[in-house]
């Protein structure tokens, strides 16, 4: 139940909280997580994200989604014409991938990658973005892909849980890999992005990463991207996790 009662004040917490209307970014440890608020458009959201975590972004590039999750230079400069040949990206996603370089470079952190001989652009945040997209046009990848975990439970299972008296629960386990290289780097954003027609969020996930492994929206609406289970799914009177 601490878990539950932790998860609910951070809710309340991060889409309520922080009114300053001078502040654009921050960040800050919520029960030792690191987290990531962001306050502004898009181009400026991903400049402040930059900016904050150049160091760990260009870290992990190096250390973890070139050399692991693309297995080497030469793969992900396939990956790099693969991208530029099939995938279509929204432009506000393009605007944020080219605020992290900025405030990256901004910040004083150099943008070249050892591991590739090359500068990084805003297309090479977006392929790291698309690690999933990637695996599921490899059947290499299928069983033994890379896949967070969730355990979902209700009725029976929570119903002796006064605060859900058998409703819908679910926790998010980001055991995509058990690289510390990724471990180590997991982080919570907070999105309050400024255009008229969007809302606030809130993601789980990988420095990094800016679209929705895991979030929940201030209307409730909540997605978690699931590889595992390719075939089937085992429910259960008890807890049960996917894989």
């Amino acid at each position: 139940m601490k878990k539950l009662m932790v998860l609910i004040i951070f809710t309340i917490f991060t889409i309520n909280s922080f009114s300053n209307p001078i502040v654009s970014a921050d960040t800050l440890r919520i029960d030792g997580k690191l987290v990531l608020w962001l306050r502004a458009d898009n181009y400026g959201n991903g400049w402040n994200y930059g900016y904050f975590l150049g160091n760990r972004i260009m870290s992990l590039f190096d250390n973890y989604v070139i050399p692991t999750a693309f297995g080497g230079a030469t793969n992900y400069t396939m990956a790099r014409q693969a991208f530029d040949q099939y995938f279509i990206v929204d432009e506000k996603y393009n605007q944020i991938a080219q605020g992290i370089v900025d405030g990256i470079e901004q910040s004083g952190v150099s943008l070249f990658s050892q591991i590739l001989n090359d500068n990084l652009g805003f297309k090479d945040l977006l392929i790291a973005n698309s690690i999933p997209d990637f695996t599921a046009m490899d059947d290499s990848w299928k069983d033994i892909g890379p896949g967070c975990s969730n355990l979902t439970s209700w009725g029976e299972a929570t119903i002796n849980a006064p605060e859900l008296l058998g409703e819908t629960v679910i926790s998010r386990n980001l055991d995509w890999t058990n690289n510390p290289n990724l471990i180590n780097n997991a982080i919570i954003i907070v999105w309050a992005p400024t255009g008229p027609d969007e809302q606030r969020w809130v993601s789980f996930g990988f420095i990094g990463m800016f679209g929705a492994l895991s979030g929940f929206n201030e209307s409730g609406v909540a997605t978690f991207q699931n590889m595992s289970n390719y075939v089937s799914s085992a429910t259960g009177t008890g807890f049960y996790g996917s894989r």
